[in-house]
């Protein structure tokens, strides 16, 4: 409207005078012209309200995950491939320093813990330290004294988180098939990412999903079924 009654004043000043000079040219050209405007504020007011919500809704990076599980407002489930927690490291696993590795760790508990303090249940499934292959230890870079250290701090992290909040809220269990992948759902999004065997200190590979796509289901129902038949932790 702000931009319509303008127009319609100024057509009608335009019309007025060319009736009074005798000349229907220019209210024509004049009309055409805003007329031409009007559609465009029509198709460029939506294009830019869809530009800016797509700005705010993109989804972010996996590397802002741990901000991602913070701010969830629905139930997460958690899958890790490590078993002490690292999985989502922003770096390889392999050949970062002992600092590094339990910032990342911090990070992620830290993240569970406020998910937790605004009531969001939370099911996490983490591999037994004891099942894991010598091949599997030097894919992640770990030696078997490192790794078991690292896993039993995890565990004795996640179960201060259990003790803090009521019962059901926190469900972690321990798994005896070693994970070929990490993954978090929550919030209709579902985030994986693959090792990276037999290429040291590379990346590993990251993918999203929606929840609702096919792939995403499959691998919820692949979670579901590790998780029925595992052992609680606590």
């Amino acid at each position: 409207m702000a931009v319509l009654v303008p127009c319609l004043v100024a057509m009608a000043w335009v019309v007025r005078d060319s009736q009074i000079d005798g000349y229907v040219g220019l209210p024509v050209n004049t009309l055409g012209q805003i007329v031409g405007d009007l559609l465009l504020a029509v198709i460029a007011g939506p294009v830019a309200v869809g530009y800016h919500l797509a700005q705010h809704t993109r989804p972010h990076p996996i590397g802002d995950l741990p901000t991602r599980i913070a701010s969830a407002k629905h139930r997460i489930q958690l899958l890790d491939a490590t078993g002490c927690l690292l999985s989502w490291s922003n770096v390889p696993v392999r050949g970062t320093s002992r600092t590094e590795r339990e910032c990342t760790r911090d990070r992620i508990i830290g993240a569970l813990r406020e998910a937790l303090e605004r009531d969001v249940a939370i099911e996490i499934l983490m591999p037994d330290p004891g099942i894991a292959q010598p091949r599997v230890l030097r894919a992640l870079g770990f030696t078997a004294a490192a790794h078991r250290e690292l896993s039993e701090t995890a565990r004795a992290e996640l179960e201060a988180l259990y003790d803090a909040v009521p019962h059901g809220r926190l469900d972690i269990r321990t798994s005896q098939r070693w994970p070929t992948l990490a993954l978090v759902r929550c919030d209709a999004r579902m985030w994986v990412t693959l090792p990276s065997d037999g290429m040291p200190g590379s990346s590993p590979l990251y993918l999203e999903f929606g929840a609702r796509s096919h792939n995403a289901r499959a691998l919820a129902a692949h979670f579901n079924e590790l998780y029925r038949s595992t052992g609680q932790l606590r």
